[in-house]
């Protein structure tokens, strides 16, 4: 005889994926069955592709429990909501990424392939962008090129295990302070990027 699935209930949910080790699979195996398909059906209208729609979806489930193990989650709205709005802000953020790629490969394609850096950076330019970015540290360079690229601070953050994106904040700051400060240093070199 067919049993049907028990719900659980959001406080269930979130002290199990507090516990860990097996209550977090358990926890998680039930918010993929409950969520899963609504969530996916809705970004795959978006997007028009299944895959797009089950990375946005799992990316945001990774999320939805690091958020609530971290203590992020406040419970005030419901884990489905919650991991909604999750998958959606993803779903849109790699929309964006892909649109300012497309936009730049038809471009590309309208000057008849031209090799972008041939026709946009001069040797010139291009040597001066490379001495601004050497005059940064290593982390700096990887912050802000995460930040060019529309990350947000959370995801740069876990990106590279910064304890929280009110640090990435800070970080890109300095950073930007830094390349500010190795501009004004150069006065011939800021007059190229005007």
């Amino acid at each position: 005889m067919f049993r049907k699935r028990q719900k659980i209930d959001d406080d269930t949910l979130v002290s199990w994926i507090r516990i860990g080790e097996s209550r977090l699979n358990d926890a998680t195996r039930q918010l993929i069955l409950e969520y899963g398909p609504k969530v996916k059906s809705y970004l795959e209208k978006l997007s028009n592709s299944r895959e797009e729609s089950e990375d946005a979806f799992y990316e945001g489930l990774a999320a939805l429990l690091l958020n609530v193990r971290n203590g992020t989650y406040k419970g005030q709205s419901s884990l489905g909501t919650y991991l909604t709005s999750i998958c959606k802000g993803i779903w849109f953020k790699k929309y964006k990424r892909m649109m300012v790629h497309q936009k730049w490969e038809e471009s590309e394609m309208a000057e008849g392939q031209v090799i972008y850096t041939e026709t946009v950076l001069t040797k010139e330019l291009r040597h001066n962008l490379e001495f601004l970015l050497d005059g940064l540290k290593d982390k700096c360079r990887e912050v802000l090129n995460l930040w060019a690229y529309s990350y947000s601070m959370s995801e740069i953050a876990q990106m590279l295990a910064y304890s929280s994106p009110q640090v990435v904040m800070n970080k890109k700051n300095l950073c930007l302070k830094e390349l500010r400060k190795i501009l004004a240093d150069n006065p011939k070199v800021a007059e190229l990027f005007d």
